[in-house]
């Protein structure tokens, strides 16, 4: 959350499936792994994996902004 700046209540949301949430968090869990990675990640880093995870979702992407 230090990252990427404000609170997760200020960050857009998108509804997915169960399928599409599992196969989101797996992606972002691999991408990203949990513990260390999270201690060292850049806003970079998680900006790349966003627009990898989630390649198929223009709303999200638009959200991000260029690459």
């Amino acid at each position: 959350m230090y990252q990427m700046g404000g609170t997760v209540n200020d960050w857009p949301t998108l509804v997915l499936t169960r399928n599409e949430h599992t196969a989101s968090a797996n992606a972002w869990r691999e991408a990203i792994p949990l513990a260390s990675g999270t201690l060292d990640v850049t806003k970079g880093q998680i900006k790349d994996a966003a627009r990898s995870i989630y390649a198929d979702h223009a709303e999200i992407l638009n959200e991000l902004g260029p690459g």
